[in-house]
């Protein structure tokens, strides 16, 4: 896995080049009318979702993010909070961590444009080594709502699927559907070891949700994932993104994410609110990441 150091004194250069070429590193299973089993299919995802993060790891996405909050105040008065954001996302491997996360580039909301932007992008990646935890929290930054939400991300049910996390969750095949004319074999999981993937306080948070996947190449069209926070007041969740081909390299990148949170109860006596969002992905482009650096002319009579 290649991995992106950054120096203190270095620029980030983020610059557009022509869309993914074929993909040499992976090369989908022959065809076949009947499906893999179980067993077989993992062993595809595994490798395909391999391939998605050595591909998606050069690219970016451009998403258009749209947050509602509905509910009421303590007064009983009706509370409706809308907020639009735009941002360019794009995985970051997180060299402190060794693991990738996606990143949420924040640049507009509700229509202006992010102040101290630079700024906030040098502290996180340039200045020092870029930590998860700030990651994570920089890409949640201007989420709405009162619960800490950071898991929606359109790549978060990919992650389970790696090699080195897969083993945590059980599969379940449950019939086959179609996904934008696609046939597709869905499966379900169910997160059973700990620590989880996901936490709340440093408590763990068990997940389970369902992959739509192509049987006979690995790829995974569409993701759905459920959790449950914890105690009474905690957020049930539930994210759905659905991924489609860009080009001719054999992966299929995130295009649509929808999202809902309820909420069984509040302390203040207000309704606890609905929160809801839909995120449209669109402009992929491959990117690079190089680093300048500048020696200055030793002055004259220094030694």
């Amino acid at each position: 896995m290649k991995t992106r150091r950054f120096s203190s004194t270095g620029r980030l250069l983020i610059g557009c080049v022509a869309v993914w070429g074929l993909l040499q590193s992976y090369t989908p299973a022959a065809s076949s009318e009947s499906a893999p089993d179980l067993q077989e299919l993992l062993q595809r995802i595994q490798v395909y979702t391999d391939t998605f993060y050595g591909e998606f790891g050069n690219c970016v996405l451009e998403e258009k993010y749209t947050q509602r909050l509905k509910g009421t105040d303590n007064r009983m008065q009706p509370v409706l909070q809308i907020r639009v954001l735009r941002a360019d996302v794009l995985l970051v491997w997180v060299e402190s961590a060794q693991q990738w996360a996606l990143f949420r580039d924040v640049y507009e909301v509700d229509g202006k444009d992010v102040r101290e932007r630079g700024d906030r992008l040098q502290r996180l990646f340039l200045t020092a080594p870029a930590e998860l935890d700030a990651v994570i929290a920089e890409s949640a930054r201007y989420n709405i709502g009162p619960a800490r939400r950071n898991i929606n991300v359109p790549t978060l049910v990919l992650s389970f699927l790696k090699k080195e996390h897969i083993a945590r969750f059980e599969f379940k095949l449950d019939g086959k559907d179609k996904i934008e004319g696609q046939v597709t074999v869905k499966l379900d999981f169910t997160e059973t070891e700990r620590p989880t993937m996901i936490s709340n306080r440093g408590q763990d948070v068990f997940s389970k949700g369902s992959v739509w996947v192509d049987p006979q190449t690995g790829v995974v069209r569409r993701t759905r994932l459920a959790v449950q926070g914890l105690g009474s007041g905690e957020p049930r969740a539930e994210i759905v993104v659905t991924f489609k081909e860009s080009d001719a390299s054999g992966i299929a990148v995130p295009s649509h994410m929808t999202e809902r949170y309820t909420f069984p109860g509040s302390r203040s006596g207000a309704l606890a609110p609905d929160i809801s969002g839909q995120a449209e992905y669109t402009n992929i482009r491959k990117f690079r990441i190089q680093t300048e650096s500048t020696v200055a002319s030793p002055k004259a009579g220094t030694e």
